[in-house]
């Protein structure tokens, strides 16, 4: 089985990402960054910038124009994905991804699965969501047969994980 994980440089998105694809054993996982060009906003009280054209990969996806949608892709793209590989698997977490996760998965008849819920673009288009149910409880609509519902967000912590966070807390208290 062979898993592609999206990661745009959010840390938390991350690891959310990394918790799912490691339970898939035994599993090749190729972990891919995903850096847009283009210009970015900013959101009011969160930090980082948004890269805006990722809005219209959205529209791509929302219009089922994932053959557009991948050639529009690869324009946006700093560093390449290896389309022809085959791929099981395309997970992500977080809205910024979940475009790129659909037109991939799409081209590549690969499952998608996004973690988070999305903003604009129709969930239908996932094979899975997992959703943490603090965010299912605040949605608009009913449970759908792609959703995945868990009491807390997915992680994977390791003993190599813990350790780090320790030398880095005995760092900054001594």
């Amino acid at each position: 089985m062979k898993i592609l994980l999206l990661d745009d440089g959010n840390r938390g998105n991350f690891i959310q990402s990394y918790g799912i694809a490691k339970e898939f054993i035994p599993s090749s996982l190729e972990i891919s960054k995903v850096n847009l060009k283009g210009p970015k906003y900013k959101l009011p009280g969160r930090k980082g910038k948004y890269p805006l054209l990722v809005k219209l990969l959205n529209i791509f996806c929302f219009f089922g124009l994932f053959k557009y949608g991948e050639k529009f892709l690869k324009l946006l793209m700093k560093e390449k994905i290896n389309l022809k590989e085959k791929y099981n698997f395309i997970i992500s977490a977080g809205s910024l991804l979940a475009p790129v996760n659909v037109i991939l998965s799409k081209t590549c008849k690969a499952k998608s699965i996004q973690i988070m819920v999305p903003s604009g673009i129709p969930l239908k288009l996932f094979d899975f969501l997992i959703i943490p149910y603090h965010d299912f409880a605040r949605m608009k609509f009913k449970k759908r047969k792609n959703f995945i519902i868990t009491l807390g967000a997915p992680n994977y912590i390791s003993e190599e994980l813990l350790e780090e966070g320790r030398r880095k807390l005995q760092g900054l208290i001594g």
